[in-house]
């Protein structure tokens, strides 16, 4: 998921084939809005940036589809936050315990 801001929509992504522009359609997911454009892309490492401008609202899901030639070339979803320290999430914090007064030994039944 990409987070984005209303003051800045640059997204990196990993499409299936490279190209030089893609039309993008963006859909808010409360309201069904739709939002069609041609972009232009560039490479950064090994991965390709846009920037989607476009008026975002906060707090606030959209679905971003990118097509080359009518090909369907990258798919994702966007959260529009202004908050600046996202905090970090795991998805096994305080879940997991290790186990101490076990030596790793296991027994096998056959």
């Amino acid at each position: 998921m990409h987070i984005i801001s209303t003051t800045s929509q640059v997204i990196k992504f990993i499409a299936r084939n490279i190209s030089a522009s893609y039309d993008v359609k963006i859909t808010d997911e409360q309201s069904k809005e739709v939002v069609s454009k041609t972009l232009s892309a560039i490479e950064v490492g090994n991965y390709q940036q846009v920037d989607l401008s476009f008026t975002c609202s906060e707090a606030r899901y959209y679905i971003i589809e990118m097509y080359t030639s009518g090909d369907l070339q990258y798919r994702g979803k966007m959260f529009c936050t202004n908050q600046t320290e996202l905090p970090k999430y795991t998805i096994t914090r305080d879940q997991y315990k290790e186990e101490s007064s076990s030596d790793n030994e296991y027994i096998i039944y056959e």
